[in-house]
């Protein structure tokens, strides 16, 4: 797990935190680096929420 700026998250996806309507300047960011597939990188958007990346697209995750 890292948490990781706005600025450095714009700079590794081109995306910014604004955009995935993330309204803090840090975001927590954890990567399984023993799966190599969707759903390897979890970025936490709220305390219910998070994305993933798949095929350079984000996808919403909440918890039910």
């Amino acid at each position: 797990m890292q948490e990781v700026s706005d600025n450095d998250f714009m700079a590794t996806h081109r995306v910014s935190l604004a955009t995935l309507e993330i309204e803090s300047s840090l975001v927590e960011i954890n990567c399984d680096s023993a799966w190599m597939g969707p759903g390897l990188t979890v970025i936490k958007a709220k305390e219910d929420a998070a994305y993933t990346i798949w095929d350079g697209g984000y996808f919403v995750m909440t918890e039910l």
